[in-house]
């Protein structure tokens, strides 16, 4: 076993100098079985081989009367027994070993280790036992270093090891069964052999150790081209998406700004051919005609910054102490006049005392004003409107219910997405540029808050908006026609 450990630290020894730390544990364990898997071969091999051999052995040389009149035909008939034997019994281990997946691989090197080892120590001793019997062969020696070095990876310092303890091995025995050990050259013939199996033997794991770092390098780099690929395709397609949503922006900013823009200029043409014809009442209502129009056009800007900035970041969020009954009683109060011309009743609840909430006062007006305009513009006349405020736990929860038409779950699932038009259209005409809502869900997630939609097609909508109360906002960048920036 002594031997075996230094054959293992002498293999790994080998392996620091080329393999990077984090490849070390994976080529240990490719090359250790590989050796594993080669070694069942050659002891299978070794089996095959030799049981025709223990056969001639019995019936031809021993029935012919050579085991009593040629020395060393009976030694080599037990040389054969304990090879076979041997195959055998590391055959049924190795496949016993083979069915533990967890075995590590330094376990399975040292077991083909002692494979190797024994299988060359045999064929020194065989070898050098009866050299002079058999007209000076050394045949088994010498094929069993050339198959060690051509079938198995060693580095240089277990090849050392290996292949010097078996010359050792050899040249003890030789020394002890002949007279004249170098009569024909085996000790300067097989130390020969053992330098040049060291040799080559380590040409061999150079080029195997190499191979694996060749191929590793190439995987890394196939991994690196697929995921720069990938990237490539990702960014191509956000690009492709962001040329999309430019053509979509520009034609909804483009059709959104010729309605009010024709308004103006129809207004100011009238205005301007008509003037000393017109009543103070029809100059007045060209004046209007003017004035909601170029709000109209205002609000989308305004939409169209407000999304930009969240979408950026370079949103301000700025919390103060804020009487959320009072908030939301004047906002509500601002949409009465709205919400008569569409004989809708609008309504605000206020169950309990006066909620306190630190928070944005701005961008909670923001949310308010988007949601109650978008009640009362997909609303038919004389239904009712509700805005209501109440306590959940430390949270405070802002609904906003309808009586109109609902939206379906098909647009539900895009509810909050930039540019959405629902199928649902405003009921008297109202302009929406589909920014509106997305702008509330950033504001809401900004402010530490969520919202939630609740909608049966027919039946009306609720939008319910959780906030804390005391906000975590964290976006500090002001906007530049921020008054707070």
């Amino acid at each position: 076993m002594a031997i075996l450990k230094k054959l293992e630290n002498f293999q790994l020894a080998g392996i620091e100098s080329s393999i990077r730390p984090d490849q070390r544990r994976e080529f240990e364990g490719e090359n250790a079985g590989i050796n594993f898997f080669r070694t069942r071969i050659l002891a299978t091999a070794l089996l095959l081989i030799h049981l025709p051999l223990l056969y001639r052995d019995v019936f031809d040389f021993r029935d012919a009367g050579l085991w009593q009149s040629v020395w060393g035909y009976e030694h080599l008939f037990y040389a054969h027994v304990v090879l076979i034997l041997f195959c055998t019994l590391y055959l049924l281990a190795a496949a016993i070993l083979k069915r533990k997946s967890q075995l590590a691989a330094p376990a399975i090197q040292r077991v083909s280790y002692a494979f190797i080892v024994v299988t060359l120590y045999w064929a020194a001793f065989l070898a050098a036992y009866i050299a002079h019997t058999f007209h000076g062969q050394i045949s088994e020696y010498i094929i069993a270093v050339l198959v060690v070095v051509a079938a198995f990876h060693l580095s240089l310092r277990a090849s050392l090891l290996i292949f010097a303890s078996g010359q050792l091995v050899f040249l003890g025995v030789l020394f002890y069964a002949a007279d004249d050990p170098n009569a024909n050259g085996h000790v300067t013939n097989t130390t020969a052999l053992s330098v040049i199996a060291i040799i080559l033997s380590n040409l061999i794991f150079r080029g195997h150790r190499r191979n694996f770092s060749n191929r590793k390098t190439i995987e890394e780099q196939k991994a690196t081209l697929v995921e720069s690929h990938k990237e490539l395709e990702e960014r191509n397609a956000v690009l492709h998406r962001l040329n999309q949503e430019k053509n979509e922006l520009m034609a909804i900013v483009a059709h959104d700004l010729k309605n009010p823009l024709q308004a103006i200029s129809l207004a100011l043409g009238n205005i301007q051919h008509y003037a000393d014809k017109m009543t103070p009442q029809e100059m007045q209502r060209q004046f209007g005609f003017i004035d909601s129009s170029s709000r109209r056009m205002l609000g989308l800007v305004n939409d169209l910054l407000d999304e930009n900035a969240l979408a950026s970041g370079s949103y301000s969020i700025h919390t103060e102490q804020v009487s959320l009954h009072d908030l939301t009683k004047r906002i509500v109060d601002s949409f009465a006049q709205a919400a008569l011309r569409k004989s809708i009743e609008l309504r605000f609840e206020a169950p309990g005392p006066d909620v306190e909430i630190h928070s944005d006062p701005q961008r909670l007006e923001q949310i308010l004003s988007n949601l109650i305009s978008n009640a009362i513009k997909f609303s038919d006349p004389q239904t009712q409107t509700t805005v209501e405020i109440r306590m959940c736990g430390t949270n405070v929860v802002i609904e906003v219910r309808d009586q109109g038409p609902g939206i379906s779950e098909a647009d539900q699932q895009q509810l909050y997405q930039r540019f959405t038009r629902l199928t649902a259209r405003p009921t008297g005409g109202e302009h929406s540029s589909g920014l509106g809502l997305s702008i509330v869900k950033k504001i809401v997630d900004s402010l530490g808050g969520s919202i939630k939609c609740s909608s049966t097609p027919g039946e009306g909508t609720c939008f319910s908006v959780t906030l804390p109360r005391t906000a975590s906002g964290s976006l500090k960048v002001s906007r530049a026609d921020d008054p707070a920036g």
